[in-house]
């Protein structure tokens, strides 16, 4: 005969599991870093328990749309939150795209969303390929990293559930883990009482820090130009150093010629890039300011009809313009620049030295000024130096 309290305490048990699992559905208990339902088989040993709980703050919200500077291939923009049951997964070429993308939309049940965000590295060569042969699932390409970084997500590939809510529901699955994992939430029906909310973003200080010390203007070289040290980003540093020949493969507006005693202004950029469209106006305002002291060229790596189409796109004519454009395919300055991310500038003075560069951002009024006033004391010098040598030559 058995003992009757075995049944008993079967069926505490049983009620104590019922119990827990109401409090998890009605947010009594904590959520885990990767997310409340998830069998801690499915977890991606790749993915350290420290980057795990840097996002759990994520759990449950919604993830914010992408910026401009984000380019869609293989559909249309997006939001991961709108209401369908979407999984992200970042990646860089690095990883191999047909190695983790295809293994990750095949392991997919049908009826599931696939965004994979590739990381920014080689942002602009991934674009040319992707434009020629677009992928067979949606891609946003974060060309400055921008996107990744509000999210909270840093170089690792890694994944986000988000279910029709709109809110992120589980982090770090396994590949292999997904069909398991995501199955069950297809029957998940949208609730817009439950509608999922972006994550709370600390107020930011309203006054400076204390002790805080104002930038630090730029020493002034031996030659008279003012040194810039700041740290680059997305270029290699060729401060100081001498340019290649100036070179275009066509003008797309009136040719124009590097003067002997102006600053030569190089913009990279692309009709493409949301980041560089948003910086004309203060290309245009400087160009405007200084156009009797600086030439100011905006060149593209862009082919002519790429390049036709996306002004086209951007609503944009040369007119709209107050400086002057060209296109470069090959990429001949921009790979002398080391240029990874666009726009990028770079000022060079008349003899043929990079004087500056970095975002277009950086180069204010203040410091094209101080450039502008180093290149007009060496082009006197050069002038100088042009009328002692005729005065001593003898006339034949």
């Amino acid at each position: 005969m058995s003992d009757p309290r075995h049944g008993v305490r079967r069926r505490l048990f049983t009620a104590a599991f019922i119990c827990v699992q109401a409090a998890i559905c009605c947010g009594g208990l904590a959520a885990m870093p990767w997310g409340d339902e998830i069998n801690p088989k499915w977890l991606d040993k790749a993915v350290t328990e420290e980057t795990r709980k840097n996002l759990s703050a994520l759990i449950g919200h919604s993830l914010p749309d992408a910026p401009a500077s984000v380019r869609w291939f293989g559909g249309e923009a997006i939001s991961p939150s709108d209401g369908q049951l979407t999984i992200v997964q970042t990646y860089s070429a690095t990883e191999g795209r047909a190695t983790l993308i295809n293994k990750v939309r095949k392991a997919l049940p049908p009826g599931v969303r696939f965004v994979a965000i590739h990381m920014n590295q080689d942002a602009e060569k991934v674009a040319k390929q992707f434009t020629k042969k677009p992928p067979p699932n949606l891609v946003a390409l974060d060309v400055e990293g921008a996107w990744l970084k509000e999210i909270g997500l840093g170089d690792k590939p890694i994944n986000l559930v988000v279910d029709v809510n709109g809110g992120v529901r589980m982090i770090g699955l396994r590949t292999e883990s997904l069909k398991d994992a995501l199955t069950p939430l297809l029957k998940e029906v949208a609730d817009p009482s439950k509608k999922a909310k972006p994550v709370a973003k600390p107020e930011a200080a309203t006054k400076p820090a204390t002790g805080a010390k104002p930038p630090k203007a730029p020493e002034i070289g031996g030659d008279g130009f003012p040194v810039f040290t700041e740290k680059l980003a997305k270029c290699a540093d060729k401060r100081g150093l001498k340019m290649p020949e100036f070179f275009v493969a066509a003008w797309i507006t009136t040719p124009a010629e590097v003067a002997p005693n102006k600053l030569l202004v190089i913009d990279f950029w692309a009709t493409w890039c949301g980041p560089c469209l948003k910086a004309i106006p203060h290309m245009n305002e400087l160009a405007t300011t200084f156009a009797n002291d600086a030439m100011i060229v905006g060149m593209s790596d862009e082919n002519k009809s790429a390049f036709d189409a996306g002004m086209t796109k951007a609503n944009l004519t040369p007119e709209s313009f107050k400086y002057a454009l060209a296109i470069d395919p090959e990429s001949t300055l921009k790979t002398f620049f080391g240029v990874t991310a666009i726009p990028n500038c770079a000022v060079i003075s008349s003899d043929g030295l990079v004087r500056w560069q970095g975002h277009p951002a950086g180069l204010t009024r203040e410091v094209m000024q101080s450039l502008v006033d180093a290149q007009k004391k060496l082009s006197a010098k050069s002038e100088s130096k042009d009328s002692t040598k005729s005065k001593g030559k003898k006339k034949p």
